[in-house]
């Protein structure tokens, strides 16, 4: 078999056993290793991680698939780029205990350190944020896009399952994985994804790891609202116009994101908000 840190495959998540193989094969060569870190620091890749997150029932996520993937040995590039989509896009994989991802372990811990960049006192204005609009709930629920949710908005647990109706948490647990997920996947995916926002206030960088938060990473990377930041366009102006724009779900304007976009832009360039 390729993998020697996945020993337990059959009880993981398929994402995380497929990434687990891979590690394996380019850990085994220190040129591969060096290529992924850059690939990550890039941003590369993202546009290929919906192959590994929901192949649509047309691919199992196994050795033969990675073969295929990878072209053998000689061919890992490609499946760099795979790779490099899932740490990027920090989907799931950040918020997991480093211990519990074999060989991703490292890049998981490289993908931490783009945290520094964080203003003093983010997370005061950040996770009140959230918490006021995502709500609280102990038990699953379909959000109003049909996603099973549970706690301040989580759609994944820290092993990178996906909420299931039926679950239930306590509130401590409900707490513990929203600030393990904003310290750990959202706010350094912000930093990664517009580096100049490590020159930001402290509430601006709440405001917008609120909005990754809401909207997701990989639907941030992709933003014209990323473009224009790293275009070098004012920021307020940019927030301004560019975050009101993310207020619809399932093709209907909602209410509730209306107002939340509202408190966002008014963080961004006001501090404050309500």
């Amino acid at each position: 078999m390729l993998s020697r840190t996945t020993q337990r495959v059959q009880d993981q998540d398929p994402s995380l056993a497929f990434l687990n193989r891979l590690i394996d094969r380019i850990t085994d060569d220190e040129h591969y290793t060096q290529l992924l870190a850059e690939c990550i620091s890039r941003g590369a890749g993202d546009r290929f991680f919906a192959l590994i997150d929901d192949p649509d029932d047309r691919q199992d996520l196994d050795d033969d698939w990675l073969d295929d993937c990878a072209g053998g040995r000689g061919s890992v590039p490609l499946a760099l780029a795979l790779l490099a989509g899932a740490f990027g896009s920090g989907h799931a994989l950040p918020s997991m205990d480093p211990a519990a991802l074999g060989g991703a372990g490292p890049f998981v811990a490289w993908q931490r350190a783009q945290s520094k960049g964080l203003q003093p006192g983010w997370q005061d204005h950040a996770l009140p944020l959230i918490r006021t609009f995502e709500g609280l709930s102990l038990e699953a629920y379909l959000d109003p896009v049909g996603i099973a949710t549970i706690g301040y908005g989580t759609i994944r647990y820290a092993d990178g399952q996906p909420v299931q109706l039926g679950d239930r948490i306590s509130r401590e647990q409900a707490e513990r994985l929203l600030a393990d997920a904003v310290a750990d996947r959202y706010a350094p995916a912000l930093l990664a994804a517009i580096p100049p926002a490590r020159s930001y206030g402290a509430e601006q960088q709440a405001a917008l790891i609120s909005f990754t938060y809401n909207v997701g990473v990989g639907a941030l990377q992709r933003s014209s609202l990323r473009r224009r930041l790293l275009a070098g366009e004012d920021p307020q102006q940019v927030i301004a116009a560019e975050l009101p724009r993310w207020s619809r779900g399932d093709g209907r304007e909602l209410p509730g994101l209306v107002r939340r976009r509202a408190a966002e832009v008014d963080l961004f360039l006001r501090g404050r908000y309500g």
